[in-house]
């Protein structure tokens, strides 16, 4: 089980330059990634996404790629214009002979002329650098990827904790389902009481009205179903591929019949067990949102 947010970053230097690369991500439903290349990384763009599509399921991830030379790397090279110099020397040896002039030409006579000696910006082929920039990105990303196993091992931890509250609370409640209509019947009672003032009450009436409540409240479907996602729920704990959508339908599914437990319960303890499961439940959807 994976979080959907961690970091990680990784440099490979060479003699002549370093790739730096770094990765984040946040939650998200879906997958989807932005990427900051260095304009000579830019070519591995299309690798890096099919990489991360293959090891990330779901989030918002940003990742950043940087080249930079290194400290004793020039970052720029100079170019000689060979045909333009010895156009340059045929010209002086003609201006010498035409004019009958005195003298030798020094190289440094050529070399001093313009455009001789040019200045090109440093360039790295695709060769040169991919094969270090994929392996920043494998380091990265293992980097990236144990932060996530380590925060999701911490909301399994959580979230297994806290479907065991809800499985005790459950248990309670089925023990305590039988005894919900003698609950109904002593809360009818004690209201007809009320109204009437002390007059004769119709036990068949009362016994009627808890037989037809007793029908209508039955909670053990309920009871079954809850059960039944909360084994479910065990088991997505223990996946080891991504469960984060399978989780967010199962604690719609929890919510879903603990809300009708406590819509047909009259019994107090039921309630305030209902809303005990209902508080773990929030947080566990809370954490949920955080899973892969």
């Amino acid at each position: 089980m994976n979080s959907m947010t961690g970091y990680g970053d990784a440099t490979v230097r060479t003699s002549e330059f370093a790739v730096h690369i770094r990765i984040s991500s946040v939650n998200r439903k879906h997958f989807d990634v932005r990427l900051t290349m260095a304009r000579d990384l830019a070519f591995l763009e299309p690798d890096v996404r099919s990489r991360l599509a293959a090891e990330v399921q779901r989030g918002h991830l940003t990742l950043a790629a940087d080249l930079k030379l290194a400290p004793d790397a020039s970052s720029a090279t100079p170019v000689l214009n060979m045909p333009l110099a010895r156009a340059y020397l045929r010209e002086i040896e003609r201006l010498r002979s035409g004019c009958n002039l005195a003298g030798h030409v020094e190289i440094t006579d050529i070399i001093n002329l313009p455009d001789v000696i040019g200045v090109t910006a440093r360039e790295f082929s695709e060769d040169d650098l991919r094969a270090p920039a994929m392996e920043a990105l494998t380091a990265a990303l293992a980097e990236y990827q144990a932060m996530r196993a380590q925060e999701g091992e911490t909301l399994r931890t959580d979230l297994a904790m806290r479907r065991e509250l809800v499985a005790t609370h459950l248990e309670a409640i089925r023990e305590l389902a039988p005894s919900q209509p003698d609950a109904y019947r002593e809360r009818l009672r004690q209201r007809l009481h009320d109204l009437v003032d002390g007059l004769a009450i119709d036990a068949d009436r009362v016994a009627k009205e808890v037989a037809i409540y007793a029908e209508r409240c039955d909670i053990t479907e309920e009871i079954i179903r809850l059960g039944s996602h909360l084994d479910q729920l065990a088991a997505l704990l223990d996946a080891t591929e991504p469960v984060g959508r399978k989780l967010d339908f199962l604690m719609q599914e929890v919510n879903r019949e603990i809300n009708t437990i406590g819509s047909k319960s009259v019994h107090r303890e039921i309630n305030q067990r209902v809303i005990d499961m209902k508080t773990e439940l929030d947080r566990m959807r809370e954490q949920a949102q955080n899973i892969e």
